[in-house]
C-alpha cells in the first residue's frame, strides 16, 4: 500500500515502482504541455522521445539534488551553500541537456545555433527547467522528513506522557492503600464487628486496581462503582456521625474516564472533611454526564479550627492525591477540563471534562 510519508533504507522493488511510475508521470505530463503547443506541430509521442534524451542529464541532476545537496546541506541550514551548488549543478546540467539535444537527436525543433555554446538563452531556459524539474522531489522529500519528524516528536511525548501517568499512578496507589489500611489497623484493634466487610471492600478496591486501571481509558461506570466501594468502606468506619450524599446521573451510556482520576477527591473529602471532625461530618458528591461531558462535584463540611485559618486550611487540602490528580490533568486533558477549587464554608471542588 503507497504511505507518502514513508521512507525506504534500501532500493526495494517498492521503491523502485515509486520513481518509475513518478517519472513515467513527469513525462507524459511534459509531452502532453508541449504537444498541446500551437507553435510546435510534433505530436504526443515525439516529445516522449525527446524528454527520454533529457532524461539522461535530468535524472542525475535531480537525485544529485536530493540525496547530495539536500541531505549535506539544505537539512543542515546552509542555505547559501545548497543554492550556490544547486545553481551551478543547474547550469552544467543544462548545457549538457543542449548538447544532447544537438549532438545526439538532431531534432528540426531542437536544432540551435551553430555555435551551440553561444545559444544562452537555451541554456538559461533549460536550467529553469531543471530546477523546476528537482523542486518537485525535493518538496516531496522535505515534506516525507517533516512528517516522519511529527512523528517520531509524537513518539517520544507519547512515550513520557506513558511514563509520566504510569509513576503517577504509581504514587496514587500506595497513597491510597496507605490510607485505608491504617483505618482498616484501627478497626482490627478494637474488635470491629464489621472489619470483614471491609476487608471484602478492600479486596475490590485492590482488584480494580490491579486488573482494570492498566488501560489508558475506561468506562465511567466502573471509575464510579469503585467510587462506591470505598465510599461505603469508609462509611462503615466512620459510622453514623458520617452523612453523605451521593448522586449519579447518566452512567449508563460507553463514557470514557482515566481511571483513578475522580477518587483523590472523594478521599481528600474524607481525609481533611471527616477524619478532622470531632463530631458529626458531611460529604456531597455529585457526579453527572451526558456523554460528552462530566461533571464531578465533591464538597465537604470544615472542621472548626480550618475555618479559622483559610490559609492553612488551603496547604491542608493540596496532599499527594490532588497534586498527582491536578498532574494527569495536564498531561491527559489538557484543554478538556476545568477545575475549580474553592474554600469558604465548605470546601468544594468541581470537574468538568470534555470526553466527546
Amino acid at each position: 500500500m503507497f504511505r507518502f510519508d514513508k521512507i525506504y533504507v534500501g532500493w526495494s522493488a517498492q521503491r523502485l515502482a515509486r520513481h518509475v511510475i513518478y517519472w513515467a508521470c513527469w513525462m507524459m505530463f511534459f509531452a502532453s504541455i508541449n504537444s498541446s503547443y500551437k507553435k510546435y506541430d510534433e505530436g504526443f509521442w515525439y516529445w516522449i522521445n525527446v524528454e527520454l534524451w533529457a532524461m539522461t542529464v535530468k535524472l542525475p541532476f535531480t537525485y544529485l539534488v536530493i540525496y547530495g545537496l539536500v541531505p549535506r546541506y539544505l537539512i543542515k541550514k546552509q542555505y547559501s551553500i545548497f543554492m550556490i551548488g544547486a545553481l551551478v549543478l543547474a547550469i552544467v546540467s543544462g548545457i549538457g541537456i543542449t548538447l544532447v539535444h544537438h549532438f545526439i537527436t538532431e531534432m528540426s525543433v531542437l536544432k540551435a545555433p551553430s555555435a551551440i555554446w553561444w545559444d544562452l538563452a537555451g541554456i538559461g531556459y533549460k536550467t529553469l527547467d531543471l530546477i523546476y524539474v528537482a523542486s518537485l522531489p525535493t518538496a516531496f522529500k522535505l515534506t516525507q522528513r517533516y512528517i516522519q519528524q511529527e512523528k517520531n516528536t509524537r513518539q517520544v511525548i507519547e512515550e513520557k506522557l506513558g511514563t509520566e501517568l504510569q509513576l503517577l499512578k504509581n504514587q496514587l496507589q500506595p497513597h491510597f492503600l496507605f490510607n485505608t489500611l491504617n483505618n482498616l489497623y484501627g478497626m482490627v484493634l478494637t474488635n470491629d464487628e464489621k472489619t470483614a466487610d471491609v476487608v471484602l471492600r478492600l479486596s475490590e478496591i485492590i482488584s480494580y486496581m490491579l486488573y482494570e486501571c492498566d488501560q489508558p481509558k475506561i468506562a465511567l461506570s466502573k471509575e464510579v462503582e469503585h467510587l462506591k466501594n470505598y465510599i461505603a468502606l469508609e462509611k462503615i468506619r466512620h459510622g453514623k456521625r458520617l452523612l453523605i450524599t451521593f448522586e449519579t446521573k447518566g452512567m449508563e451510556g460507553d463514557q470514557l474516564i482515566a481511571p483513578l482520576l475522580l477518587l483523590p477527591f472523594v478521599e481528600n473529602a474524607f481525609k481533611h472533611g471527616v477524619a478532622n471532625h470531632e463530631q458529626a461530618a458531611w460529604i456531597r458528591i455529585n457526579i453527572w454526564s451526558n456523554g460528552e461531558r462530566i461533571e464531578f462535584m465533591v464538597e465537604n463540611g470544615l472542621a472548626a479550627d480550618t475555618l479559622d485559618n483559610e490559609a492553612a486550611a488551603l496547604v491542608k487540602h493540596s496532599g499527594i492525591g490532588l497534586e498527582n490528580v491536578k498532574k494527569r490533568l495536564q498531561l491527559l486533558y489538557p484543554d478538556q477540563h476545568e477545575l475549580i477549587i474553592r474554600q469558604k464554608d465548605s470546601f468544594f471542588v468541581k470537574l468538568i471534562l470534555q470526553i466527546g
